[in-house]
């Protein structure tokens, strides 16, 4: 919540031991500030491998775009959708 209490973010609430529900895209904007710790991140691991290992090959300033651009396509979609876009660019990219 905000100091004004106004909700950010909701996440369900899971039962059991060693659980986590996150919803990342409203934090994407704010990695992109710090793309480099973005390694460093549960955000990071459950990444599909394609953007691993593409965010690894970015430069600093790449990174920043890549997470805001993300941020934005994440609000109305889930992962699928920017992941086949970033294969599909990658196959072409390679040709």
């Amino acid at each position: 919540m905000t100091e004004k209490y106004d909700l950010i973010v909701s996440h369900e609430r899971l039962y059991g031991e060693q659980k986590q529900s996150v919803k990342w895209q409203p934090y994407l904007s704010l990695m992109a500030k710090r793309p480099m710790a973005i390694k460093y991140t549960s955000f990071y691991e459950q990444l599909p491998k394609e953007w691993q290992i593409y965010l690894e090959q970015c430069t600093v300033h790449e990174k920043q775009q890549v997470l805001q651009l993300l941020s934005v396509l994440l609000k109305e979609r889930d992962f699928h959708t920017p992941t086949e876009a970033l294969r599909l660019a990658s196959e072409r990219g390679q040709q």
